[in-house]
């Protein structure tokens, strides 16, 4: 499979440790991506948000055109949280009693302040994303850095236990509920059926269901961690992948950024560290990119690393 190939993958994500260059790569990939044709929506949900530096122009939370066939937009998280939580609360408040609804007022707070939930926030938007495979022939997700992408990815599996919990507690209060009332105007079915709050739990966890199937898909999406030729981003993309792959996330490809091209002493110790990675994550493909002399920015810049990356070939 040749490069051009290999990055033809619906969703595409990359993460790394901080600094590494997840960025300029998830930038590259999708710069490269759409000199292809393809319509490419490339996606910042790294709070530190750098893809409009990178690109010289301000890109903010709606998608935004970058150039011919390549668009961006960068989330913001917090935003993100509080928006849903809103939108939940005006759910409520039209059709659940003054009582019931502070008690869900309640829990609802509480989950928008615990820990997790601005991960849960930001899995809520990117599986948004997955019902607009339509719209994009792909999508290129510049992610935060590995701990909370390994939160973030790991969600699927405990989502679906938290979220069958949820659903039975809410089944279980509103059938007290249902037998204190002396004279019901509706049989419990029709309650079941017609709660609010019933139906936005359902409609998430089939929503998660599909997220974690896509992400299970490797015909769909494609993993891939950028890391330098360094102790440190070495062990913690081996201990990334360990994790994520023990939660049947497949990483297929690194990136090696940012690789010395002199014969420096930097350089030699450089040469060790890539024969180490080659080895100890084959067979997956190894995408090795030079230190750029310049500052990476603006299009030129990120044209010179998509070339490297899809072989010359654009």
């Amino acid at each position: 499979m040749d490069n051009k190939t290999f990055f033809d993958r619906k969703f595409i994500f990359l993460s790394g440790k901080g600094g590494v260059g997840k960025t300029t790569t998830s930038s590259s990939i999708a710069l490269g991506l759409s000199k292809l044709g393809h319509k490419t929506l490339l996606i910042s949900t790294d709070p530190s948000h750098s893809i409009g530096h990178i690109f010289e122009q301000p890109i903010g939370y709606k998608e935004k055109r970058i150039m011919d066939n390549l668009y961006g937009i960068e989330i913001d998280v917090r935003a993100e949280s509080k928006r849903y939580i809103d939108g939940v609360l005006e759910q409520a408040r039209q059709t659940l009693s003054p009582i019931i609804l502070e008690e869900v007022r309640d829990q609802i707070e509480l989950a928008y302040h615990s820990p997790g939930a601005e991960e849960l926030a930001l899995f809520d938007v990117i599986s948004r994303f997955f019902t607009m495979e339509e719209r994009y022939d792909n999508f290129v997700f510049d992610t935060a850095p590995s701990g909370y992408t390994l939160r973030l990815l790991s969600l699927p599996k405990a989502l679906n236990n938290w979220i069958n919990r949820l659903i039975k507690t809410r089944i279980n209060a509103m059938k007290v509920e249902y037998y204190a009332t002396r004279n019901p105007d509706k049989k419990l079915k029709e309650k079941l059926e017609e709660d609010p709050v019933l139906k936005i739990l359902n409609k998430r966890k089939a929503q998660f269901e599909q997220a974690r199937q896509i992400l299970l898909d490797n015909k769909k999406a494609l993993f891939m961690f950028v890391l330098n030729p360094e102790r440190l981003p070495i062990e913690i993309t081996r201990d990334s992948i360990s994790e994520l792959e023990q939660n049947k996330i497949k990483i297929e490809a690194l990136v090696i950024n940012k690789i010395s091209t002199d014969n420096s002493k930097r350089s030699l110790k450089e040469k060790e560290y890539i024969a180490q990675i080659e080895k100890e994550f084959a067979p997956r493909r190894i995408f090795k990119v030079p230190l750029l002399e310049e500052e990476v920015h603006g299009i030129e810049s990120i044209e010179k690393i998509a070339k490297v990356l899809f072989n010359g070939g654009l």
